[in-house]
């Protein structure tokens, strides 16, 4: 039959079976699937079992549950129908294979019988259907049938030996070459459904960053002719229209919110899907330090802020791209800390050397710390604080507003740096002073 005839074929029976699958979800569609493909693949070993029993073993009870198990084994698939449970065809599915073998096992010889050796596909199956709880629960009955029949073995009594010589060598064929079709037939088809996921995960990908792009590209347009019909607006005015100067300049403040918040995605999207290229070179951490502290100026007069800085006199260089450094990773953590600090507190910025002594070198490196003394980060933000498909975004003291990107472009540039980052907060939920601490560690580029 050609391999076409045989997918339509099989397409139309299954989408029949799986009906309600189908319309749950994907997840459930790729365990019915999964159903009906394992009992494709095992059916033939069930029944050539069967049939093994029936003609080389001298009683007729395997052949009569060889052929029994066989039968609900490959009719398992229409439970998926009705009652249109998953869960119920699965357990119906391998339960009957479990008796199939367990029976042929105890007149063939019990724990010593070469069948018991299927006992270790069972979990396997459960897995691929049922996920981790089929795992667990099929692992647990074959062990414990397997115990049973070690306990009967040693303490109890031997099991019958009634196959024949030549049965008994046929069953070690079954068990060689089964094993050896169903482990390449399982591992073909996973590779296949990971080589699939991959890549639809790929061209989803590809849809929402080409989404956000656009997105973001639609978004500016308007926004930057709004912005500078303000500008044009504003220097219109008068000294006497000192109340509309006000009134547009509370306009152009969201429309720099929503262009913050565009920035932020562009350059998430950027880093990504690693076309931004960064060329690692010794920068000077003072120097960055101090340029990005006078950006901040004026946010930091606003506040009140007390800005203490513990700086070394001489010099220090880490390998990092110095626009980025300083735009990303320092412009982002001293903006939270501004935003999230009351009027008059504190913050602090230090840099230090740390030496790590290894057997043959030492490797140097710098840690810089910024701390603040505010209201601290929730424990339900900060454990996802640096996931950006987390909602952790909130307003500051002053009710500033905040995209929730930025921490995870921290990280990511950190990283990108061969760096670390770690956060400790406390918040008035804590006992002890409120406030958060950014510790980052950089290879220094300027030692012996």
């Amino acid at each position: 039959m050609p391999m076409g005839i045989f997918l339509n074929l099989y397409f139309s029976i299954s989408n029949w079976l799986m009906e309600d699958a189908l319309k749950a979800s994907k997840y459930e569609a790729w365990q019915a699937h999964s159903q009906i493909v394992i009992v494709l693949s095992t059916g033939l070993l069930m029944w050539a079992y069967a049939i093994l029993a029936l003609v080389t073993i001298d009683s007729p009870i395997p052949a009569i549950v060889g052929f029994s198990a066989a039968a609900i084994h490959s009719l398992s698939p229409i439970l998926l129908r009705y009652p249109g449970s998953i869960h119920m065809a699965a357990h119906t599915l391998i339960g009957a294979g479990l008796i199939h073998q367990g029976c042929f096992a105890y007149f063939t010889g019990g724990f010593n019988s070469n069948i018991l050796i299927w006992f270790g596909i069972l979990p396997m199956l459960g897995g691929i259907i049922l996920g981790k709880k089929g795992v667990i629960t099929w692992t647990i009955i074959t062990a414990s049938v397997s115990l049973v029949a070690l306990y009967k073995m040693l303490y109890l009594s031997d099991f019958p030996m009634l196959i024949s010589h030549n049965g008994w060598i046929v069953a070690q064929g079954f068990m060689i070459f089964g094993w050896i079709f169903l482990s390449s037939f399982i591992m073909y088809i996973f590779t296949a459904l990971v080589e699939k996921n991959n890549h639809d995960v790929s061209l989803k990908a590809t849809k929402i960053h080409t989404l956000v792009r656009v997105l973001c590209h639609d978004i500016s347009n308007p926004l930057t002719t709004a912005k500078n019909r303000i500008k044009l607006i504003e220097r219109s005015l008068g000294p006497d229209d000192q109340a509309l100067k006000e009134k547009m300049s509370k306009l152009d403040r969201p429309l720099e919110s929503i262009q913050g918040i565009i920035d932020q995605v562009r350059t998430w999207e950027t880093i990504e899907s690693g076309k931004k290229e960064l060329e690692l070179k010794p920068i000077s951490i003072i120097d960055s330090i101090l340029g990005t502290i006078d950006l901040f100026e004026e946010k930091i007069k606003e506040k009140d802020i007390i800005l203490k800085t513990n700086l070394p006199h001489d010099d220090m260089l880490i390998l990092a791209d110095r626009v980025t450094f300083q735009s990303q990773i320092l412009s982002n953590i001293l903006s939270n800390a501004i935003k999230f600090s009351n009027k008059g507190e504190s913050i602090e910025i230090s840099v230090d050397e740390d030496i790590v002594k290894r057997e043959d070198h030492q490797d140097h490196f710098i840690k810089l710390k910024i701390a603040d003394h505010g209201v601290g980060i929730p424990e339900e933000i900060l454990k996802d604080l640096f996931d950006p498909s987390k909602k952790t975004n909130r307003a500051g003291t002053l009710g500033e507003a905040g995209t929730g990107f930025g921490m995870p472009i921290v990280k990511a540039y950190v990283e990108k740096f061969n760096g670390k980052i770690n956060v400790i907060s406390q918040t008035q939920n804590n006992a002890g002073p409120t406030g958060t601490i950014f510790e980052m560690i950089f290879q220094k580029a300027n030692y012996e």
